[in-house]
């Protein structure tokens, strides 16, 4: 079970680092190489994308979140023009567990309050916004353009 997976990973967390917008600009950024191929990341994110045992704990979440009265703010991350051409431009469809889940909690909880970023169908993101297929510039403009989107979000949410 993922909860089990999870079970005491989190325990030396801490938030006092030093970042700007999100980023960890003191810690290095390692990026995927480009003879990595964005057919392989592509491959390996869709074997991921295969397995459903995460939904369950995000229905989890989202229930206890609306339970609260939390407004939750889900996003969909950018990613390189070449790995959205491999991996196929139908975010309904990559995404479809998503999209149920929260068309489920529509149903079950008329009154939660969830959004979508969705960096993925974003035409604001350019290629040089990114230092691989699919990570972002840590202090590059395309980092501050998602950021600057999660923010307006969560001040409409």
């Amino acid at each position: 079970m993922l909860s089990e997976s999870l079970h005491g990973r989190l325990r030396d967390l801490t938030s006092d680092l030093d970042g700007l917008s999100g980023f960890m600009p003191n810690h290095e950024k390692v990026f995927m190489p480009a003879d990595y191929g964005v057919e392989r990341r592509v491959r390996e994110h869709m074997t991921l994308n295969a397995k459903e045992e995460g939904n369950e704990y995000l229905a989890r979440i989202l229930l206890l979140a609306a339970e609260l009265g939390h407004n939750v703010v889900m996003v969909i991350p950018p990613v390189h023009q070449q790995y959205k051409a491999e991996a196929g431009g139908d975010t309904h469809y990559l995404f479809r567990g998503l999209f149920e889940l929260i068309e489920l909690m529509k149903i079950l909880c008329p009154t939660a309050n969830i959004q979508v970023v969705n960096g993925y169908d974003d035409y604001d993101f350019m290629p040089h916004h990114f230092g691989d297929f699919d990570h972002l510039i840590p202090e590059g403009d395309g980092a501050m353009i998602l950021s600057q989107k999660i923010s307006n979000a969560v001040q409409q949410s």
